[in-house]
């Protein structure tokens, strides 16, 4: 399942997080939201990134972050940071 929705209003693209109640940042997010990314670079003016209903995001899927080794975890920080990126370029 998709936990990034792309929503087209105009030449913005309204990016909305998806990932239940808690929007918790998790690998599967992040992959996603870089791919939202990469979809619409280039197709829109701008950019909204939007969380649920009642807020934005709780932070980072702790539980999920906690049963990754080094090597793991470096490569979701690193992953974060490269999506973060794309969205501030």
């Amino acid at each position: 399942m998709e936990k990034v929705k792309i929503e087209e209003h105009g030449n913005v693209a309204l990016l909305r997080l998806d990932n239940k109640v808690s929007n918790a940042i998790s690998a599967t997010l992040v992959e996603n939201l870089s791919d939202a990314v990469n979809r619409i670079k280039g197709d829109y003016r701008g950019m909204v990134l939007a969380g649920g209903e009642k807020f934005f995001s709780m932070g980072f899927n702790l539980p999920e972050l906690l049963k990754m080794n080094r090597s793991g975890m470096t490569e979701f920080f690193y992953r974060f940071n490269q999506v973060v990126l794309d969205i501030f370029t």
